[in-house]
């Protein structure tokens, strides 16, 4: 699940997105100020030891526990992990302002920016 994640991480960084205490979503680009490629989304999350910012990281299933899926995440910086019950990726070009109409076809504007009426 996570080959195509790892090829793209390379020279990208990662961060928390979101964490509502069960689903936690990750997002990653070469630019996080403008834009993210890349959403892992984990549900049902038991147990995070992660940092809220990632570069370069490298992700993978290391097996099951007791609260569910442990998933390993390496960086330069060290090995963390969060165990959820699943993990799912998403890929596609999410602004991070408002684009007004100029968008292609799988491209949008993440949820939390504020558009213009206009």
């Amino acid at each position: 699940m996570f080959d195509d994640v790892n090829k793209f991480a390379c020279n990208a960084e990662f961060r928390i997105d979101s964490f509502d205490g069960c689903r936690l979503v990750l997002i990653g680009s070469f630019d996080l100020c403008y834009y993210h490629d890349v959403e892992i989304t984990f549900t049902e999350v038991s147990f995070i030891r992660c940092p809220t910012y990632l570069r370069e990281p490298k992700f993978k299933e290391a097996g099951m526990t007791d609260g569910g899926t442990r998933f390993e995440v390496k960086t330069e910086e060290g090995s963390f992990e969060i165990v959820a019950e699943s993990a799912a990726v998403a890929a596609g070009k999410v602004y991070h302002y408002d684009r007004g109409n100029q968008l292609l076809p799988g491209e949008r504007i993440a949820s939390w920016v504020k558009r213009s009426d206009a």
